[in-house]
């Protein structure tokens, strides 16, 4: 029985260290050897490779000489050879070795497998040193690699790291800690190649050798002084290593297992050695790929290419798991990354210029989950004493197909030269990539790879934490497509956080991802009125220092002046394809995954937008940098709603926030997330005119990118769960009954009032086609003459009008409640959203655009109170049905806002009068205003509710009034007054 001990940092870091330093030097090794090898054959062949250079453009000399050409393809050729010859050397003794060494360690402990390898890592730059100092032979390279492969090489060392991670960790999380091993591995890899081509530049080959050497010896102190023991010596038998019982202890946990269990261990065996074709053996490949014309790279940016390929695929790869496994079982999560690798292999292969290489790993960000997964699943299905012989067969398999792999590749790429076409090998590769991903729709029982393993730790005074949850029946075949048992949704109260996460839960996700959307909507806006305006003609300057963005003398040509009028009419009908292409898709999505976050978890909901934001932005810099049609916007816009756009995340913050707040403070919770969203408008609104004036278009565009991606990392590793425990049936994710849930909603009987339930709902959809509707006609206001406002006043005022309504919101339901109640203090701000609204209309001067927010401070009060209203009305299983509802309304109000109000400015403009729109919607905001006349007292909703809640208690009866059991006074103007019933 494990008892619980005080975690030390020993216990937390065992083996990783030992991996990332020898990961390090493993991957730092590859292409100084490489390029060593590249350099010498060069030297040999008389052609002209420039490892040392000062202007630093390429690395190959000229290729328009036919005889370069030649001597180039001899070079890669032999470059391609000696790399074969070095991958032999080393993988076929690791093969065998490994096998002996997994029935071994599991006899005698893991730490001789741990240390065998480095040490191998040690004696082979050693020889690579004695190599480059002697000026030896370079096939002398070859016996440093073949005494690193009788070690074990990088074979054994991930037998023993995976197989110790299996020892001490919990089932359940074992694909997210060997997730962190692989992302340990592409950190080491990362830092080892982005500074392996300054290594070479700026000192030659040797002295990157001694450090290679240095990381080795590092890993192998800490493995024989630090890292404890994870099993202790069997005291049955007896651990000899090269003994026949070790070689049969790996057939035999194929060979014994039963049913299914048997198939499925092959399935995976052979999908992860051959995935690992795709993914380790195009390694020398792609180096020789980018040396090759017309990439040419010098060694710091095969360096730098290769840092960002591993960083990408390790950071992406614990993403997918930690992301994807709340929602999709493993085996998606699986072939989600096997498709993404794919994308990166195929992208890579048709690069021919430094950014489309650049860009391929993101194609392939989730490409790193796949391993990782695949094993996890492989450890569930076996005992806890078998993991060692299991890794031992996986991890020769894998360094057998890399092998192969290896020498089929560098063999088809001297050849693919000759036709010219050297993404061939890259094609090939992404082409096996299909074969794991069809073998994983021939498993079999799920069921499987979801059990909870009996974990017996042996360890000597390393004692894993076991937790004492009660042993979960395995899920049905037919959820296993949702929630992953394996990556459960885990409920987390906000009062076991630090404090300072019991009040940050979702307002930095809120920020972040707002500060995202607000500021890409006038920096997208600007560049297609600046497309729109280069293609018309159009003297539209959006980075001169002249502040007015339209030329001076537009008044006064009627030339110009009709070009204006034609740039203004294609923006706003682009603004309006931008609209439907978003709105539509997240109108439909919210309405599926709204209802199903009351049962499968908010997290999900808050990944979904950035996730899809992120993409989006991805493709609008390919747009700027190729100056594709603007009309390829909408592409991006349909994928960022069909992530759910702001819709989905509206739904998920105010759910969530209702989850974890008292109804006293709600409003006022919901206010501060507003406030979040509005600051997060402030600040890149404030900015957005700074970067285009000084930077242009895409460097802001990178900074909305890495907004989204900080809001996708803040919600995986710091966000807690907080729905509740609830009797309701788990929901699927794509189901009909999402649906029923939003309807059933308004459609059940209420305590206090169905029909106000109803009345809050339009109310709030009539608020948001006013104010959030007219929003695409402002910039476009601000933009005509007479006002001609330039990048950076434009961001100056939606700054100030963003601060305006998040601050007015927060100071208005903080100060009117201690005199009003709810429903006056929605009143007011109405009134003064009407006001705005009305004096933006005849706005023509720039003093008079900035007085609007401050007539409307109080706007912002309106939807922080009417969302907390609903929200008391609904039991808190359904609070994301029915926030998926008000997502939804107010979705479709802003993109009906736009269908009416987009052409309404159009005609308007051309009549003389560009401010009827704004007019129209100050009239518009006054239906909600007369409807406040109809609505009844929230807190005497929560008083019967709690009443009838008492008495179903007492009498285990659950009686629901309607509404024409009860009749309720209209609430007074003054809040004195007494609520009769």
């Amino acid at each position: 029985m494990s008892t619980t001990r005080r975690l030390s940092w020993s216990m937390m870091l065992t083996v990783e260290p030992v991996l990332f330093f020898y990961a390090f030097g493993f991957f730092m090794n590859i292409p100084i050897a490489q390029q060593y090898v590249y350099k010498r054959l060069s030297e040999a062949k008389g052609f002209p490779y420039h490892f040392q250079q000062d202007d630093g453009d390429t690395g190959c000399g000229s290729k328009s000489n036919d005889t370069m050409k030649k001597l180039e393809r001899e070079v890669q050729t032999y470059a391609s050879y000696v790399q074969l010859g070095i991958v032999m050397f080393s993988a076929l003794p690791s093969i065998i070795i490994t096998l002996f060494m997994g029935g071994w360690s599991d006899k005698v402990g893991r730490r001789p497998t741990l240390i065998l390898p480095v040490l191998g890592g040690v004696l082979d730059a050693a020889g690579v040193l004695i190599v480059m100092i002697f000026d030896l032979p370079i096939y002398c390279l070859f016996v440093g690699a073949f005494l690193h492969g009788l070690c074990g090489y990088y074979t054994a060392i991930i037998l023993a790291c995976l197989s110790y991670i299996a020892d001490t960790t919990n089932q359940t999380q074992i694909a997210l800690r060997l997730g962190i091993l692989e992302l340990i591995i592409f950190l080491g890899g990362m830092v080892a190649q982005l500074s392996s081509g300054l290594w070479i530049e700026k000192l030659g080959f040797t002295p990157p050798f001694w450090f290679i050497f240095a990381c080795n010896m590092t890993s192998l102190l800490y493995a024989v002084f630090i890292v404890p023991e994870s099993r202790l010596k069997s005291t049955v038998e007896r651990g000899k290593l090269f003994s026949l019982d070790n070689f049969k202890s790996s057939w035999r946990v194929y060979h014994e297992a039963s049913g299914f269990r048997k198939r499925n261990l092959v399935i995976l065996t052979a999908s992860v050695g051959i995935t690992s074709i795709a993914v380790m053996s195009t390694s020398s490949v792609i180096n020789l790929y980018t040396l090759h014309s017309p990439l040419c790279f010098t060694p710091e940016y095969v360096g730098y290419f290769s840092a960002f390929r591993q960083f990408i695929h390790g950071v992406g790869g614990v993403t997918a798991i930690k992301a994807f496994g709340m929602c999709l079982a493993d085996i998606n999560v699986a072939r989600l990354a096997l498709l993404s690798y794919l994308g990166f292999l195929v992208m890579l292969g048709f690069s021919e210029t430094l950014l489309l290489v650049f860009l391929s790993p993101i194609v392939g960000i989730f490409g790193g989950a796949g391993s990782p997964v695949l094993r996890a699943m492989m450890s569930k299905i076996v005992s806890s004493d078998d993991q060692g012989s299991l890794f031992s067969a996986v991890s020769s398999v894998e360094m057998l197909c890399t092998f192969l792999g290896t020498a089929m590749l560098n063999s088809l790429y001297p050849k693919s030269l000759k036709f010219s076409a050297p993404g061939f090998v890259l094609f090939l590769a992404g082409i096996f990539l299909l074969l794991p991903f069809a073998f994983t729709f021939c498993l079999k029982d799920h069921s499987m790879f979801k059990k909870r393993r009996l974990m017996v730790n042996k360890a000597s005074e390393y004692e894993r934490i076991t937790d004492n949850e009660e042993e979960k029946e395995p899920c049905s075949p037919s959820s296993s497509g949702d929630v992953s048992e394996d990556s459960p949704i885990t409920v987390m109260p906000p009062q076991n956080l630090p404090r300072w996460r019991r009040y940050l839960t979702v307002e930095p996700v809120v920020l972040f991802y707002t500060f995202g959307i607000f500021m890409s909507l006038p920096v997208l806006t600007q560049y297609v009125y600046f497309r729109v305006s280069k293609f018309k003609g159009f003297p539209y300057n959006v980075s001169e220092t002249s502040e007015k963005g339209c030329n001076d003398d537009a008044g006064a040509n009627s030339s110009l002046k009709e070009l204006e009028k034609e740039v203004q009419d294609l923006a706003a009908q682009i603004d309006m394809g931008n609209v439907l292409f978003l709105s539509i898709p997240s109108i439909v999505v919210v309405l599926i995954l709204g209802p199903w976050t009351d049962t499968g978890g908010r997290r999900p909901a808050l990944l979904a937008p950035p996730i899809g934001s992120a993409v989006e932005s991805i493709l609008i810099l390919l747009i700027m940098y190729f100056e594709w049609p603007v009309y390829v916007l909408f592409v991006g816009e349909a994928i960022n709603g069909f992530s759910g756009f702001v819709t989905i995340m509206t739904m998920a913050a105010f759910a969530y926030v209702s989850d974890v707040t008292s109804e006293k403070g709600l409003p006022i919770r919901i206010a501060i997330v507003q406030f979040a969203v509005f600051i997060g408008g402030v600040v890149s609104q404030l900015t957005s005119g700074l970067w285009l004036r000084h930077l242009g278009f895409i460097p802001p565009y990178w900074f909305i990118f890495a907004c989204h991606m900080a809001a996708v990392l803040y919600v995986i590793f710091l966000v807690p769960e907080s729905t509740h425990t609830t009797e309701k049936k788990k929901m699927r994710l794509v189901s009909f009954d999402s649906f029923k849930a939003i309807w059933n909603v308004y459609k059940r009987p209420r305590n206090g009032g169905r029909k106000n339930l109803v009345m809050l709902l339009i109310s709030d959809g009539i608020i948001s086609l006013g104010v959030m509707g007219i929003s695409g006609v402002v910039a476009l206001f601000v933009l005509r003459s007479p006002l001609c406002w330039g990048p950076t006043t434009l961001g100056a005022f939606m700054a100030f009008r963003f601060f305006m309504q998040g601050f007015g919101g927060i100071v208005g339901i903080g100060l009117l409640k201690r005199f009003m109640n709810d429903i006056n203090v929605t009143r007011v701000g109405m009134v003064t959203q009407c006001a705005s609204l009305a004096f933006f209309a005849f706005s023509d001067r720039t003093w008079m655009v900035f007085l609007v927010p401050i007539i409307g401070i109080f706007g912002g009060t309106v939807v922080p109170l009417y969302k907390g209203m609903m929200s008391q009305m609904v039991d808190t299983d359904e609070r994301g049905a029915m926030f998926s509802s008000v997502s939804t309304v107010d979705t479709f109000c802003n993109f009906l806002g736009a269908f009416i109000f987009n052409p309404m400015y159009i005609r308007s403009a051309e009549r003389g009068f560009p401010g009827l729109p704004f007019l129209v919607a100050a009239l518009l905001i006054i239906i909600p205003l007369i409807m406040t006349k109809f609505l009844k007292d929230p807190t005497t909703f929560r008083k019967m509710t709690e009443n009838s809640t008492t008495e179903d208690k007492a009498t285990e009866e659950t009686k629901e009034v309607d509404e024409k059991d009860v009749e309720l006074k209209d609430v007074p103007l003054n809040e004195g007054q007494e609520v009769k019933l």
